[in-house]
């Protein structure tokens, strides 16, 4: 038995169904009655053996925004210029991780998506492995187009000291895969880039004799 769930609207808009590895799994269930001396009709449950998502828009990915989100899921890497100063011997008191969408936030109204912000554990490109322990997030609302800002102080501060991480990072859509918002900020070849604001203590200058 196979079974499709089609979608339409003016605007773009989905449904969420329950997977089979999710609480709330989808089912099929009959009613049979057995050839016996006892006719009470019984239940007959099979569960499902696929199901997946697929959504009829067409992407059109610009190579110059960073794009995150989406099915295939896309993801962004940032590098930031980090000063010696900061990696050595300052306190870093907060940083905010500053983003302008290129146009408004794609996805359902009441099934907004978060953008995280994890950091590297070795920065090798587009395979870089992540820190899951450590992330930033926000939520993206449908339809927004202010700029988005997000904490990210613990991050930035696992960049200081001699063997700190490398001062880079990923963003994504949670949850991964499972939703339906779609974001493209600006980058330093098109719209306004991202902004890192750290604040920061320095050193006190102890005096010498």
């Amino acid at each position: 038995l196979r079974l499709g769930i089609a979608v339409a609207g003016d605007e773009p808009t989905g449904a969420r169904i329950g997977q089979r590895v999710s609480t709330v799994p989808t089912t099929f269930e009959s009613f049979v009655t057995p050839i016996v001396d006892n006719t009470q009709a019984q239940e007959v449950e099979v569960g499902v053996e696929f199901d997946t998502y697929l959504p009829n828009l067409e992407r059109v990915l610009s190579p110059d925004l960073l794009q995150v989100g989406g099915a295939p899921s896309s993801r962004a890497l940032i590098r930031f210029p980090f000063p010696s100063r900061l990696r050595d011997s300052a306190a870093i008191v907060r940083a905010t991780l500053e983003l302008t969408p290129a146009d408004p936030v794609r996805g359902l109204p009441n099934d907004p998506g978060s953008l995280e912000v994890r950091a590297l554990t070795a920065d090798l490109g587009a395979k870089s492995p992540t820190d899951q322990s450590s992330v930033g997030a926000e939520p993206l609302p449908a339809g927004s187009t202010g700029v988005v800002e997000v904490d990210i102080v613990q991050l930035v501060r696992l960049w200081q000291g001699a063997s700190g991480r490398p001062p880079a990072l990923f963003l994504q859509i949670g949850p991964e895969a499972a939703s339906l918002t779609e974001a493209s900020f600006g980058s330093t070849r098109q719209g306004t880039g991202p902004r890192l604001r750290v604040e920061y203590l320095r050193a006190f200058p102890f005096e010498r004799f």
